[in-house]
């Protein structure tokens, strides 16, 4: 329920988007909602499906300053992020779910500089990934890493390399993770039917299958 992200991904969205004051302040009002509705009961939490966690300044405090006693059956904070903020010095300021923290999906769709940075991932840094995603596999707690890869024209061409560089950096942690483009809204049907190349009728279809 918050959309803040440091990235424009033409996959996902066609701006960049920052909460304002306003929604920030509603952002939190949903989590306090939520933690008085089910923190006694929930087993469970995936942040976030709509943004980042470490850029959504409501997630980023919530997960800074959790407090377990709300949440007495919790047994897994599930983090869904692009990880280019999940560094050291972030994850030193969440202290209170290290042991809480065991699985992850990180949306990274590339497997080259080139790709990340002026294809998928609009206004990423690679090699500032990369030293995350170093760091994050040395993350002890944490036993399943789900990197993931939505294939699309711009980048079916590395769903090998991607493959070997997540397990290279991740090991048996890895859980390599593959799905199709969707049309959130941000392309023309034509547009979106060009991205499509497991499609029989695409251009690149051939090429895609091998």
């Amino acid at each position: 329920f918050d959309r803040t992200c440091n990235l424009k991904c033409p996959s996902c969205r066609v701006a960049i988007f920052t909460a304002s004051s306003k929604k920030i302040a509603e952002v939190q009002a949903t989590i306090d909602e939520i933690e008085e509705q089910f923190g006694s009961s929930a087993e469970t939490l995936y942040i976030t499906g709509s943004g980042d966690p470490f850029i959504s300044v409501g997630f980023r405090n919530f997960l800074r300053n959790f407090d377990k006693k709300k949440w007495p059956n919790i047994k897994n904070i599930h983090l869904h992020t692009n990880a280019t903020k999940w560094n050291k010095k972030m994850w030193n300021s969440m202290k209170n779910i290290h042991h809480l923290v065991r699985t992850c999906e990180i949306s990274i769709d590339a497997a080259t500089k080139e790709t990340y940075e002026n294809q998928v991932r609009l206004g990423g840094d690679w090699d500032e990934l990369i030293a995350n995603l170093k760091f994050i596999a040395t993350i002890p707690e944490i036993k399943r890493i789900k990197p993931s890869f939505v294939i699309q024209r711009k980048n079916y061409k590395e769903i090998k390399p991607f493959y070997d560089l997540m397990t290279d950096i991740f090991g048996n942690k890895a859980s390599v993770y593959y799905g199709k483009i969707t049309n959130w809204g941000t392309f023309t049907e034509e547009q979106f039917q060009n991205e499509q190349v497991w499609n029989p009728e695409h251009p690149d279809h051939l090429e895609f299958k091998k």
